[in-house]
């Protein structure tokens, strides 16, 4: 009976337990969970150092239906990793192959995909990782096959194979369309891809998305990303706003249609193309109120007057919109591009600063000296509200100091 029972690789222990009409208790269980997972990876062990693949199916098989799990998929993994090591590819290839085409392993699929890939770009197999990459896409379920493509992208990128990571980033997304996971993954690493290479094919790459039938909810989420980084090169800002009306037309999306709107509106702001930003807030933009509206037309009326020559002009925008900001709501508003969050006196001071200096330039003495002693009551104000030590104390006591005050 012992010997029997020792065949069937079954502790006497467990079918004593089950003859009396006990059940095996947990550490028995654990304690023959663990027997079968030594036994199964020595026989991977064998079969790997054989080279032999039907050896290796058989163990693989063995391994997965006998130990449960969380053990079985570890030991596995590291066998076949280790014959990755070895150079043994087309054993690799082989039995991934097998892996991933069967039903009745399908546990095994994400592991699978996974050492095929780890295969592929350990033989810098380029072709065949692509297609890896495509066929994983296809097959698995988006939860699955999102993190594990983020981990062959991370790695691509990390060895420097920037080349292959572009035309595969491009290629996934143009087939995973109806995969919004797969698509952001993608879409976010050929974008990136082409900013580092040039920031001027920032556009163009907007564009080609919105050509290869992108919906424009992700397109604008990546001019989000990469706006504010480009504000200093006019060349780029220029296209952008150009790009955005073919964004606009490509969605419903109100968040999309408002986040767009906005940096076509600070494109406008920043290329000086004032009478573009006036006709926007005239028209009105897009999920900003009536407070922001009218404390937003004004500046941007100023900055026009002063591009015309027109500083009365200017003064008196510069005026009407100081007058909006006192009576709003908010009291704070951040610069995107620099982090930086100004209180309320703080932004008075500021286009006080501007109106002196435009009373400065027509030789109008007595204003300006009025105003500059506006401008220094709201800097001690705005000093008062400001932590010391913060970045704001900095800039602020900076701006003080330059405008001689």
């Amino acid at each position: 009976m012992k010997r029997s029972l020792k065949m069937l690789g079954v502790s006497v222990m467990v079918m004593m337990a089950f003859f009396s009409g006990c059940s095996p208790s947990p550490e028995q269980l654990a304690a023959r969970d663990e027997k079968m997972r030594a036994t199964c990876e020595r026989e991977l062990s064998e079969a790997a150092t054989a080279k032999s693949l039907p050896a290796l199916k058989k163990a693989i098989e063995k391994t997965h239906t006998t130990v449960s799990s969380a053990k079985a998929l570890p030991v596995i993994q590291q066998t076949l990793e280790r014959m990755i090591r070895e150079g043994q590819y087309g054993v690799i290839e082989q039995i991934t192959d097998d892996l991933i085409l069967t039903d009745k392993l399908s546990g095994l699929h994400v592991l699978a995909f996974a050492t095929q890939m780890k295969c592929h770009s350990a033989a810098k197999d380029w072709p065949k990782l692509q297609k890896t990459i495509l066929n994983c896409a296809n097959r698995l379920p988006e939860e699955a096959a999102d993190p594990l493509l983020s981990q062959i992208f991370d790695a691509l990128k990390r060895d420097q194979h920037l080349g292959q990571l572009e035309k595969t980033s491009q290629q996934l997304y143009q087939g995973a369309l109806d995969k919004p996971r797969l698509l952001r993954l993608a879409t976010t690493t050929w974008v990136g891809l082409c900013v580092e290479k040039d920031r001027q094919l920032l556009p163009a790459s907007l564009e080609k998305l919105l050509t290869d039938k992108v919906p424009a909810e992700h397109i604008a989420v990546l001019l989000d990303r990469y706006f504010y980084e480009m504000t200093e090169n006019k060349e780029i800002i220029k296209k952008i706003c150009v790009l955005g009306p073919k964004i606009l037309a490509a969605t419903q999306n109100k968040t999309a249609q408002e986040s767009v709107t906005l940096r076509m509106l600070d494109s406008a702001f920043l290329t000086d193309n004032f009478d573009l930003a006036v006709e926007m807030l005239e028209k009105g933009i897009p999920g900003r109120d009536t407070e922001w509206h009218e404390t937003t037309l004004p500046k941007v009326k100023a900055h026009r007057a002063l591009a015309q020559n027109k500083p009365l002009e200017a003064i008196e925008n510069f005026r009407q919109f100081m007058t909006a900001w006192k009576n709003a709501k908010h009291v704070d508003e951040m610069d995107p591009t620099t982090g930086l969050v100004y209180n309320r006196e703080w932004v008075l001071a500021r286009n006080a600063i501007r109106i002196a200096k435009i009373y400065a330039s027509i030789q109008d003495e007595a204003n300006q000296k009025k105003t500059m002693k506006e401008a220094n009551e709201s800097f001690k104000v705005a000093l008062s509200k400001v932590n010391p030590g913060s970045k704001e104390m900095t800039a602020l006591t900076k701006e003080i100091k330059e405008a001689g005050l």
